[in-house]
Formats: C-alpha cells, structure tokens, sequence
C-alpha cells in the first residue's frame, strides 16, 4: 500500500523503522526523489504507531483526497455495506473490472479506516470515491441522464452484460439494496446459484457481478 501511495496519491511524510531500512531502500529512494520528508523511527515507535500485530516497519502519512465528480459511465453504489472487509474488497474488485467511479451511502463503513485500507490492497488510490446523504436524489439524477439503475435481487434476471451507462446498486450484507433505492432501479439481477445456496456474501457478489456486466464472461 505504501509503494501505491508514493506512485499514485499525495504523501506528506514517510515512516520508517531503523531495523528495516534495507528492505525500505526503494520506498527511501523514491521519496527522496520526490522531496517527500522522511522520519525515522525506533521498531516500538513504529509498532505504537500501526494498529496491526505484525507491523511492516512502514508507514506513510497521505493527504485526504478531494471529493471528485463521478461521471464515468459504469459506476457502484454502495447502500449501508457496514463491514469494513466488505467495502475495501468491493473496491478492490472493481478497480480489477476497470470501474473508477464509486459512490457510497452515509451509513457505509469508512472507506479510510484502517481494515478497509488494508482490504483494498491499495485500489482505494485508483478509485475516484464520493459519499452522499442523499443517494435517492443521486439515483434518481443518473436516471435522469439515461444511466441503467440495476439492483442485485434473489428474483432478478440472471446477470449478463448490460451496455453502459449503468449504476450497480450493491446492498447491506443482511437487508440487500434498501426498499427506496430497489424502487428506483430500471432493471434487476441475480446469480443463478445452486445446491441450495440463498446468498453470497457482499463482496463476492459484487464481484461475480461485475465480471458478467463487464464482459468477462465472454
């Protein structure tokens, strides 16, 4: 995540463990390069500062991203997924599948958290991401400007590739797309699934259905 961070966002400052210089030298070497302030730190120092068990010896501190405007025409919109595995994974998976543009509900979990940052796998440097209070309003706005609202239901369609524009609606891990949001969609989709199975978890529905709306099926 640190090696993404120095390529793709805006870092203030480099931590780094004494003890693990060596393995660092290539993080040091770019940030020098870039003028980015190094600091140096003791191996508990850095352990105080991480929130993990097995810390890295590396840290960096990066500057908040602004607030962009999401316009590309394949979007995600999270509603209420709480668990920080879930969303980070989501993002994941769709900076994977090309998708940039991804917005959230208030009631998501924080997408900067550190588990969601871990979850990412450093995707949330590639991702454009906004949250809103206001997701009807936002829904109901891409409708307007002819987006495919599309709803993932256990009694929907079976998910193939739809043509852009569209908005993937992704829902709470145990309640789905909220009943507001559900109304608002043009279309819904399902995975045919088997052996009994009712549902999958968030993350790894979200991506089988990414995979079949942007045609890697084919």
């Amino acid at each position: 995540m640190v090696h993404e961070a120095l390529r793709l966002a805006s870092v203030r400052t480099l931590i780094v463990s004494e003890d693990r210089q060596k393995q660092c030298n290539d993080h040091l070497a770019i940030a020098r390069k870039h003028n980015i302030p190094i600091l140096m730190v003791s191996e508990h120092i850095a352990a105080k500062i991480s929130d993990t068990k097995t810390p890295q010896g590396i840290l960096a501190q990066v500057e908040m991203p602004d607030t962009p405007a999401l316009i590309n025409e394949r979007m995600i919109l999270m509603d209420d997924v709480q668990d920080p595995g879930n969303v980070g994974a989501i993002l994941r998976t769709a900076v994977a599948m090309e998708i940039s543009d991804v917005m959230l509900t208030n009631a998501c979990a924080d997408v900067y958290s550190p588990k969601t940052l871990r979850a990412t796998m450093g995707a949330v440097f590639r991702a454009r991401i906004a949250r809103t209070d206001f997701p009807l309003a936002w829904v109901e706005q891409k409708r307007k400007v002819k987006y495919k609202i599309l709803s993932s239901e256990v009694a929907g369609e079976a998910v193939q590739a739809i043509q852009p524009p569209w908005v993937l609606m992704i829902g709470n891990e145990a309640h789905g797309v909220s009943s507001a949001l559900r109304n608002l969609a043009t279309r819904t989709v399902t995975i045919p699934m088997c052996g009994g199975t009712e549902s999958l978890n968030a993350a790894v529905a979200a991506g089988i259905l990414l995979y079949a709306l942007t045609n890697k099926l084919e």
